[in-house]
């Protein structure tokens, strides 16, 4: 390979290698019969195939080198490009078939009569109409003559009116011609499959060279080389899938294409914003991908939620075709007038075809306003079944699950200690220095209360340090607070020095650790050795309330009844604290770098298991390094005095 590549884990590209692999073989099943199989389900599936390969490839790019990359990603999309008209074409006919069928079903004794070009009744000039008389066949003693004559007898009509031909094949006179049919929208719906056969037929012949071209380029062979290579070399070192990399790039990229979802969810209200709904349906159907691209690392492949998406798309989906087919009949029948008129020099035949045409796409209108109620229906009822918490439940943060292999891994009977720690408010000497103080206490795990960033000189540098250590980590109320700082400048505080820190901030993060801070949960549920742990940055209330001497006995008794956690962990306060209510400790952190106690130490707890034990360490760090960079980036001197003092910003800019 020439292209530059770097593995980022060994598990995430074992992963990546072998679900990849797999739908390289689904694509290599379909390619003979899409080029000559008349079954149409071999364009869906070799479509679909290619569809998920495009979405694997955008989450799983890091593990594969640049070049290569961008040529294989190219072939893929050219081959879904070509089958997206075929299988569109495709599913229209084999609707339109099963449409026609169902509708002849339900024949019954009507009139239709065609009016003006519209297609409307002009009951004001029904002398100037076409009736045509529509029985079921039973009823009528003609329903011998075939299709076929009908139409020969209707052409007669059109050139030598007032003759048509019996049953018997008789040319009688026939004042009015009543063409009969045993429907008003059979013809139109005929005329409009026939069409789409032909269009379909005639781009047959670009799908084959788009299929023979991806073969000649040996994309498939080349991509298959390039991963059974690193199944290879993984299950030489023995590596498994299961790394805590893997789970966090699941967590963060089920959780992104799961905002791309529900940020359309303002427009599901509105009947008429066709338009959102179609961007609605691509989300659902990339975030129903991503979860599937990921589903393998989870117990029981997250089959459950894969459904509920399945259905969600399904309504969308329905819905979008039936937008398209409201627009598509509008073009279709100025279209297919102006080829009746070109080839006959009138539209009388198209008067014969059209009331099909119109009753199709009222149908499709009607049907969609259907579709829209129950989509209302299913997206409550996805909200009232908590579809979204307990997807979160099952995905969060990755660390429940190699915490768990952690956990698994060790003796039963042997300890297990994390570190849990809170407010690092970017000082990264102070982080640096509790990671190795905890490392070296044996710590199999470290929390993270929140509040990454503020004050500090190294806010992306946290970020993205806390995310390399993979640290199970909930968001906090300044994190929050700054990533809204561009946008709600009057939630910004009005003291000068707090509003700048949040704005430089702001500024200084990088794109991806803003896109990371933001999709982090406001509480965290964990398990350890059967024992619960609610993680959250203020309270199981909000992450603005505090926790600390002066909480009352029952508001915590609440926390408790309402988290049913055996231990309920917290920051916010900057100050270290522990409480035990009846069978529930409640531990504050302390702050990592910004301690209000007056000790500019740094301060986490340790909390153990089998057996219990929890204090709190004060770690002493580098505390010049962290001023200094404040006096390079020309911060102000009131953030280098707290972390030399240990003192909150009030307090300092008080005493000034």
């Amino acid at each position: 390979m020439s292209g530059k590549y770097k593995c980022p884990d060994k598990g995430y590209c074992l992963y990546a290698a072998e679900y990849m692999t797999s739908l390289l073989s689904a694509l290599a099943a379909e390619t003979e019969g899409v080029k000559y199989s008349d079954d149409i389900e071999y364009v869906h599936r070799c479509r679909v195939a290619t569809r998920r390969l495009r979405a694997a490839m955008s989450v799983f790019e890091e593990c594969f080198p640049k070049k290569e990359f961008g040529v294989w990603l190219k072939q893929i999309k050219g081959i879904t490009g070509s089958l997206g008209e075929a299988r569109d074409l495709d599913v229209q006919v084999d609707f339109l078939k099963g449409f026609l069928s169902s509708e002849e079903q339900h024949g019954s004794k009507v009139f239709f009569i065609a009016g003006d070009a519209a297609g409307k009744t002009n009951q004001a000039n029904v002398s100037e109409t076409a009736i045509i008389p529509v029985y079921s066949e039973e009823d009528d003693d003609r329903a011998g003559v075939s299709v076929v004559s009908r139409i020969v007898n209707f052409f007669r009509h059109i050139f030598s009116p007032g003759t048509v031909e019996d049953k018997n094949g008789e040319t009688a006179l026939a004042p009015e011609y009543n063409f009969r049919a045993s429907d008003p929208y059979t013809a139109g719906i005929e005329c409009l499959i026939t069409r789409l056969e032909q269009k379909r037929k005639s781009i047959q012949p670009e799908v084959i060279k788009s299929i023979e071209s991806f073969e000649k380029s040996k994309t498939a062979e080349k991509m298959g080389t390039y991963l059974r290579a690193m199944i290879v070399e993984a299950d030489l070192n023995q590596t498994d899938i299961h790394s805590p990399y893997s789970f966090e790039k699941a967590f963060y990229n089920i959780t992104l294409a799961e905002e791309g979802l529900y940020w359309y969810e303002r427009f599901l209200k509105d009947p008429s914003l066709v338009k959102r709904h179609h961007e609605m349906r691509i989300s659902a159907k990339k975030f129903r991908y991503t979860i599937e691209t990921y589903s393998g690392l989870y117990e029981g492949e997250l089959k459950d939620q894969i459904k509920v998406m399945k259905k969600l798309q399904d309504y969308l989906g329905d819905m979008h075709d039936c937008d398209v087919w409201a627009a598509f009949l509008d073009d279709f029948i100025d279209e297919e007038r102006k080829r009746n008129i070109e080839f006959f020099g009138n539209d009388r035949f198209f008067m014969f075809v059209l009331p099909g045409l119109n009753f199709l796409k009222e149908n499709r209108i009607s049907k969609r306003t259907e579709l829209y109620t129950k989509l209302l229906e299913y997206w409550d009822g996805m909200k009232k079944e908590h579809f979204r918490e307990d997807l979160g439940s099952v995905i969060s943060l990755p660390l429940q699950s190699s915490l768990n292999r952690i956990i698994d891994s060790s003796p039963e009977d042997s300890p297990i200690h994390i570190a849990l720690i809170g407010d690092v408010h970017a000082n990264l000497p102070a982080l640096e220095a509790v990671l190795a103080d905890a490392k070296e206490r044996g710590a199999a795990a470290v929390i993270n209360t929140g509040d990454f960033i503020g004050y500090g000189a190294f806010p992306d540098q946290t970020v993205s340090k806390i995310r390399a250590e993979h640290i199970i980590s909930v968001i906090g109320n300044y994190d929050l607070s700054v990533l809204k700082s561009k946008t709600k400048k009057k939630s910004l505080p009005k003291n000068r020095h707090k509003r700048f820190a949040m704005e430089w901030a702001y500024k200084e993060l990088s794109d991806e650790n803003k896109r990371y801070l933001k999709l982090l949960p406001k509480n965290l549920s964990l398990m350890v050795k059967g024992m619960s742990l609610y993680v959250t940055h203020g309270s199981p209330d909000s992450i603005k309330d505090y926790i600390n001497e002066t909480t009352p006995d029952d508001l915590l008794r609440s926390y408790i009844s309402g988290t049913g956690a055996d231990f309920i962990i917290t920051g916010h306060t900057h100050t270290q604290y522990a409480k035990k209510i009846d069978d529930t400790w409640f531990i504050n952190t302390g702050s990592v770098g910004r301690p209000d106690d007056g000790d500019p130490r740094a301060c986490y707890a340790m909390l153990s298991l089998n057996p219990f034990s929890l204090y709190h360490v004060r770690v002493p760090y580098d505390v010049e390094r962290a001023v200094e960079e404040i006096y390079r980036k020309n911060l102000p001197e009131s953030f280098a005095r707290i972390f030399r003092e240990g003192k909150p910003l009030d307090i300092i800019m008080y005493s000034d």
